[in-house]
């Protein structure tokens, strides 16, 4: 899969002390950050929970990707390529790390 963002795994950097969650890679270079508002600001401010839940998105988005792709590409190619098995495990796998 040729990929143009930043290749390697995304994880999770969480510091609840200033109510923020770091997305980073393997290097542990910053790719993002979600923060809860913990003042009202006038416009809707985000709960701690779903700063987490935003930035678990943010970091499992290259295996959400590979998921597709490989989904995608068993569809359209013959011989397949993975199992259907594999294909389950892959996709819940990406989904359990958007999720939980």
């Amino acid at each position: 899969m040729e990929t143009k963002f930043t290749k390697g795994e995304w994880k999770l950097l969480a510091n609840t002390a200033n109510q923020k969650i770091y997305v980073i890679n393997q290097r542990h270079c910053l790719l993002a950050h979600c923060y809860a508002h913990v003042k009202e600001t006038g416009n809707h401010p985000l709960t701690l929970e779903e700063a987490e839940a935003n930035a678990k998105l943010i970091a499992a988005a290259p295996d959400l990707l590979e998921a597709v792709y490989i989904l995608l590409g068993d569809i359209e190619k013959a011989p397949l390529k993975y199992t259907r098995d594999d294909k389950i495990k892959i996709a819940r796998q990406a989904i359990k790390k958007a999720t939980e």
